[in-house]
């Protein structure tokens, strides 16, 4: 039913070339560096006043650019526009001249839809992201909780973060680091690298079970509006894929009257929307159902023998003697040279009736002369 799901997943994950060169830049001053012994209260409390209040914004001028895996690809950088809305709304739309993407969440569900690709949207439950590796598709699952730490529309709560120095002293960073249960396919372990020197967050990086990056978010280019301190560049990494996407917004509306429909998973005229939580779970059946058949095509129906007529057939009790012991028939002379089976009635019964002893037998001592 999804035959591109490759290429839908790579044109969500947008077309371009020639990333953007990165670089660790801040419009704004944000006062003196922070001390290498600052507490974890004291650097979540700063993190958290950076950007107030906010709960929303949007952005109608964005920019996309992308660096896929395999061979180049000369696509112009897609432009668009998003929205994002504490606790766990997103919206992403871009396009083109030559492909087009819309992706997003809402409290319930993920989706995405891209062309060319799938035609019709993609969307799946929270609870049925790990099914997402069943199919081994090439979709990160982005926790839509985690992303919205990244725009800035969701306060960090320190009792959920331990305080760790870098790894690397030179570059005076402050990692808050949270772990969390184990999630079938989805991170396990979260670091926010804090710049000490520029006092802002630098990076985003969630890790799995084994230690490896699923996907790691820089921040650059920070600005203020409205009072609200938002980056306004951000690189997602996904060495996983070796996929890197890179947004950059500009004319930022923070806490606007955003439109409750910009939330609902889009359907389009024509199109097939597809929700992979049930995609797996029919695949499942499927497979099910074929081991049966299989089983069934082995064994086959049972092959019975045909039975003879009752009124032409009947069972002989052998002739014992007083001993217990079956009497010893008088064989014929070996001199003798006439068949005693010379009657065609004698002859061996039909194959289907071997079981059958006729209802007068004449043994070969009877045909004695």
């Amino acid at each position: 039913m999804i035959r591109n799901i490759s290429t839908i997943a790579l044109t969500v994950l947008l077309s371009g070339c020639n990333v953007a060169s990165w670089s660790h830049r801040s419009t704004t001053s944000n006062g003196p560096p922070l001390p290498m012994n600052v507490s974890c209260e004291e650097l979540v409390d700063h993190l958290n006043l950076q950007s107030g209040n906010l709960k929303a914004w949007q952005c109608t001028d964005v920019r996309m650019t992308a660096r896929l895996p395999g061979p180049p690809y000369v696509v112009p950088p897609m432009k668009g526009n998003i929205a994002c809305e504490s606790p766990n709304r997103f919206h992403l739309r871009a396009s083109n001249l030559v492909a087009s993407t819309d992706m997003g969440a809402n409290s319930k569900q993920c989706w995405f839809e891209s062309t060319p690709g799938h035609p019709g949207v993609i969307s799946w439950r929270h609870e049925d992201a790990h099914k997402l590796q069943e199919l081994s598709l090439p979709i990160p699952y982005i926790d839509p909780d985690w992303l919205m730490l990244i725009l800035g529309v969701k306060q960090l709560n320190a009792d959920d973060y331990v305080l760790e120095p870098g790894v690397n002293p030179r570059s005076r960073e402050l990692w808050l680091t949270s772990v969390r249960g184990s999630q079938i396919g989805g991170a396990r372990r979260y670091v926010i690298k804090v710049s000490a020197a520029d006092r802002v967050v630098r990076e985003h990086v969630a890790y799995d079970a084994d230690g490896r990056v699923i996907v790691r978010a820089q921040l650059s280019n920070h600005k203020r509006f409205n009072g609200h301190l938002i980056p306004r560049k951000v690189r997602l990494e996904l060495p996983g894929n070796n996929t890197e996407l890179t947004l950059s917004f500009a004319r930022i509306d923070t806490n606007p009257s955003i439109d409750s429909a910009l939330w609902v998973v889009p359907t389009r005229p024509g199109g097939h929307n597809v929700d992979l939580g049930d995609l797996v779970e029919g695949i499942r059946r499927a497979g099910i159902q074929r081991q049966n058949q299989s089983r069934s095509a082995v064994l086959g129906p049972p092959v019975f023998d045909q039975v003879g007529e009752a009124a032409s057939t009947v069972a002989v009790e052998p002739d014992w003697a007083v001993d217990g012991t079956p009497a010893e028939p008088v064989w014929s002379d070996s001199s003798d040279s006439a068949s005693p089976f010379q009657n065609a009635a004698m002859e061996e019964p039909h194959p289907q009736r071997r079981r059958w002893i006729p209802r007068w037998p004449r043994w070969p001592w009877s045909l004695r002369r």
